[in-house]
């Protein structure tokens, strides 16, 4: 007679959900163990790429900070206004705890505060800008003070009455048609700007 002698066989789930088979002693791991740990190692591995673009860099720009400017084109007080804007381009590179902020080239305005035209009487131009907007290489814009002050000649007196005396019989206005010279800002000038106010910008790749 032949006996036969059945071992028992044990499944167990293992904790990534493997199957360990237990016969005879032995522990046999299924291969889609293995599997499962490298999927685990992937979805791991992206978790921590998408930690790391959750942090977002910033950066304070602090108030006064130096902005060299030249501006664009030569103006004078006859043809502008109170209010006018002029172009001018950032003259150099800005750099603020060792990252760019502003780039040679980079755009701006700064506003007309005073304008006045040259005039009669011997009477010269004036022009003066006090503030403007620049915008740095992340599209933020900051307001910015600076200080431009120009006047024109002024016609002496002397003259006034030389041309006078050499018309009078014409009987023209007495010095009417003696303008002075109009304020100029030539086009090319270097100035300093400074920021108004501390600005927080987000640093973008």
């Amino acid at each position: 007679m032949v006996s036969l002698i059945l071992q028992p066989v044990v499944c167990l789930a293992g904790e990534s959900g493997s199957t360990v088979q237990e016969e005879s002693g032995l522990h046999h791991v299924k291969k889609e163990d293995k599997g499962s740990l490298a999927d685990d190692d992937k979805q791991s591995s992206s978790a921590g790429r998408k930690r790391e673009k959750a942090v977002v860099a910033k950066l304070m720009i602090p108030a006064h900070t130096l902005i060299p400017i030249t501006i664009d084109n030569t103006v004078n007080s006859n043809n502008l206004s109170d209010g006018d804007m002029i172009g001018v381009t950032v003259n150099e590179d800005v750099e603020v705890d060792g990252q760019p902020v502003f780039r040679k080239g980079g755009s701006g305005v700064v506003f007309v505060e005073r304008a006045e035209k040259a005039g009669g009487m011997g009477k010269g131009g004036r022009l003066e800008i006090h503030g403007g907007r620049l915008r740095d290489v992340y599209g933020n814009e900051y307001a910015v003070s600076l200080s431009i002050m120009s006047r024109g000649e002024a016609k002496r007196m002397s003259a006034i009455l030389t041309t006078v005396v050499t018309v009078f019989f014409t009987l023209i206005p007495f010095g009417a048609w003696i303008d002075g010279k109009p304020a100029t800002i030539q086009g090319g000038k270097v100035v300093d700007t400074f920021t108004t106010s501390p600005k927080e910008i987000t640093l973008k790749p």
